[in-house]
């Protein structure tokens, strides 16, 4: 609990932070022809915390997959995560009876959603740095 009380102390300034580090993921995707606003999270989003930064993938454009995606982005020091599944799929709501095909958006999404590292330590040329990453990765043929 103390470590938690003194965390909490931070929290004001490091979603401040976030919310910086998002901006600037913004105005850094800008423009990018694969990367479009609509792949990118919700710009206006009052009260958002940016705990993550995510984005879907053009994987239909891609000459690679997700995993491909995100091992090329490892091998430049850059850690990626997978936060959204289609929750149906679940192993415990698949042993109630749900199955694939019947959420093909929210199945589409949890295949397509990367995230991109966001946290309170990084810099904006951290931020630039992913984002080149991630547009090379993209434009890329799998290693």
């Amino acid at each position: 609990a103390r470590l938690g009380l003194a965390q909490l102390e931070k929290l004001d300034a490091w979603c401040h932070a976030r919310a910086r580090l998002a901006t600037h993921y913004f105005a850094c995707l800008e423009g990018d022809d694969l990367l479009t606003a609509d792949r990118l999270p919700p710009r206006a989003n009052p009260g958002h915390s940016w705990n993550m930064f995510t984005v879907l993938l053009p994987l239909g454009e891609m000459a690679m997959t997700r995993r491909q995606f995100m091992e090329a982005l490892q091998r430049e020091g850059i850690g990626t995560g997978l936060s959204y599944e289609a929750i149906h799929l679940a192993s415990f709501w698949r042993g109630k009876g749900w199955r694939e095909g019947q959420f093909p958006v929210a199945e589409r999404i949890g295949r397509e959603t990367v995230t991109l590292p966001l946290f309170p330590s990084m810099t904006s040329g951290d931020v630039e740095r992913v984002c080149e990453a991630a547009r090379r990765a993209i434009r890329s043929r799998p290693a």
